[in-house]
């Protein structure tokens, strides 16, 4: 085990303990025992889903911590299941459930509720997990006429409807200082939902260089093919991945990308540590845990508390991590990469994600091939993020996402039988098909947003594969 784990929380940070922790454990290889157990498996899969409690008469979020809300019901689930229910000090407001593999579930601050799976040994396994899990909460919510829906961003109630949901301190910092650079964060907060594939850096320097590269390049494909947000506050926007544009409007130090240039010039961890860790440095400071999570000025970086200090108090161990968990990067390293890019699908779709980046990022060949076609344009990313909130709809994007197209296809046919179970990868193949080959995206679907069309747009869906 590193040392660093058993670092005390209000350590002294320096510049050099913030370097060795992202060195050490942030960028981190699969553990050595995956190779030993899973000789001919290219890595670990964890799925991440939001959903969205509707109900019960479908126009309403769930208060959380109400008698007759999602706590209650969780709480109840729970108690069936075995799982530990766990609360916040002092009080009986749920904050997670803890499941009997390890997996959890957990809220976001506008009642979003999620499913966070462990890393398991491969697709197969991780998706069959991410099911189970799902039909005992939508049993468990139906019974209350509550349906669990999944799509990029709550379409139906504003900012003010929702509300702060969870009032963590935390949070309520968080929305504090996001109200004070603009609208967007309030609504990323409280009205976005993802499905996030969390995939291991492999066993060597030259393939997690590779995998952390090639995840940059795909970022903006992944927001497009997935387009699935294009309604907010009940109303059409111009986008088909909402989500995307709202996450664009914040806080330009802790989204997007880092810069890559090292990277161009080397693939090797230290290249990768370094890029990340001056993103760091450069992200703003959002509260102090310290000083009663008291909200910083929009000038205050980390780098700048690490030198001059706030009202004496210079950042500790803890102030590290809390920066960490607020730095939302694209591609997320966290001992893994937390590919945050995507839309949340409906269920009919949602393991396609998974299929298609490790069909893209799992497979060498594939991998090679994504570098080689995508590495020659990578300063045009942030152009690319930008023009993938609008779908496919860009010639250039829809292109390059067609002979993306073809090499998840080719990737993920050469992945090992434990990958392919489920139907995966007719779901993948016929969602090309429908969609990304026909210039379209699961939002050009999305008509309307009313109950009685969702369902019979998913039991369309459902009629292709």
């Amino acid at each position: 085990m590193s040392v660093l784990k058993n670092l005390h929380p209000s350590t002294p940070l320096t510049r050099d303990l913030c370097h060795q922790w992202v060195e050490e454990e942030i960028f981190r290889f699969r553990p050595s025992d995956y190779g030993d157990q899973y000789p001919n498996w290219p890595g670990m899969v964890g799925i991440e889903i939001e959903m969205l409690p509707i109900g019960p008469e479908g126009q309403k979020v769930l208060p959380l911590f109400s008698h007759q809300g999602s706590s209650d019901i969780l709480c109840s689930l729970s108690e069936q299941k075995g799982w530990q229910a766990e609360f916040q000090e002092g009080s009986r407001k749920l904050l997670r459930v803890l499941l009997d593999k390890g997996d959890q579930i957990t809220f976001e601050p506008g009642g979003q509720i999620e499913f966070s799976s462990i890393p398991y040994p491969c697709l197969s396994e991780a998706l069959g997990r991410a099911q189970t899990i799902q039909k005992d909460l939508q049993q468990a919510f139906r019974s209350h006429k509550v349906k669990l829906r999944q799509l990029g961003i709550n379409p139906w109630q504003t900012v003010e409807d929702i509300g702060l949901q969870m009032q963590k301190p935390r949070y309520q910092a968080m929305d504090q200082f996001y109200q004070s650079l603009g609208p967007e964060g309030a609504r990323m907060m409280r009205q976005t939902c993802t499905v996030q594939v969390n995939l291991d850096f492999g066993a060597d320097e030259l393939t997690l260089a590779k995998r952390y590269l090639a995840a940059q390049l795909l970022a903006p494909f992944a927001t497009a093919l997935f387009a699935y947000s294009p309604y907010v506050d009940g109303k059409k926007t111009p986008h088909k991945s909402h989500r995307a544009a709202i996450w664009q409007g914040m806080d330009r130090t802790r989204r997007g990308f880092p810069s890559l240039l090292k990277l161009r010039e080397r693939l090797d961890k230290a290249a990768c540590v370094e890029a990340y860790l001056e993103s760091l440095l450069a992200g703003r400071v959002t509260f102090i845990e310290g000083l009663d999570y008291a909200v910083q000025s929009k000038e205050l970086t980390l780098a700048r508390w690490l030198e001059e200090g706030v009202n004496g108090v210079y950042p500790v161990l803890q102030d590290f991590l809390n920066h960490l968990s607020l730095h939302f990067l694209e591609v997320r390293p966290r001992g893994f990469m937390e590919l945050r890019s995507i839309d949340c699908q409906s269920v009919v779709w949602q393991e396609v994600p998974a299929a298609f980046y490790t069909g893209l990022l799992y497979d060498e060949k594939a991998l090679d091939q994504v570098l080689l076609l995508l590495k020659p344009e990578d300063s045009q990313l942030d152009q690319w993020l930008y023009l993938a909130s609008f779908g496919l709809e860009n010639p250039e994007i829809y292109q390059l996402a067609r002979q993306i197209a073809q090499l998840v296809v080719e990737g993920f046919s050469r992945l090992p039988s434990c990958f392919h179970g489920g139907g995966v990868q007719r779901r993948l193949e016929v969602f090309l098909e429908h969609f990304t080959l026909q210039q379209r995206t699961p939002a050009d679907d999305l008509t309307q947003i009313d109950e009685a069309f969702l369902d019979s747009l998913e039991e369309k869906w459902w009629g292709l594969i």
